[in-house]
């Protein structure tokens, strides 16, 4: 089926992967030097029974890829790594924060980030 003739869901979905394959090729360049065909991540991409997809060639880079609601986001780590992209809550702006909390919630333009402080790894807070 032409992807002009798809359903609107299916056209999104098309859209947020492909997008998310983007970035996956993108961070491969970025961090370690690997200029990436689509053609090649299909022919190294397996994805096991578990579900989490690893590249074939490269079993010690770890990656992950979430897409939704027109969005997509990929994290690369030394070890096994996960990531979620929602779609967008409303998020009071004077919310109060806790300062001693290592979650942190950023607002960029509109857009949500969530991040762990980095001396929380370090003092053993999960």
């Amino acid at each position: 089926m032409p992807k002009d003739t798809l359903p609107e869901g299916e056209k999104t979905h098309t859209y947020e992967h492909a997008l998310g394959r983007r970035l996956l090729s993108l961070g491969l360049y970025e961090l370690f030097g690997l200029n990436v065909t689509p053609e090649w991540l299909d022919t190294n991409i397996r994805t096991p029974k578990s579900g989490k997809p690893f590249i074939l060639s490269l079993p010690h880079i770890h990656y992950n890829i979430s897409h939704c609601a027109g969005m997509a986001a990929c994290a690369f780590a030394d070890s096994p790594v996960g990531v979620d992209v929602e779609k967008p809550r409303s998020v009071k702006e004077d919310a109060p924060v806790r300062r001693d909390h290592p979650l942190r919630v950023h607002k960029v333009k509109g857009a949500l980030f969530v991040s762990l402080r980095q001396s929380s790894l370090k003092s053993g807070v999960e």
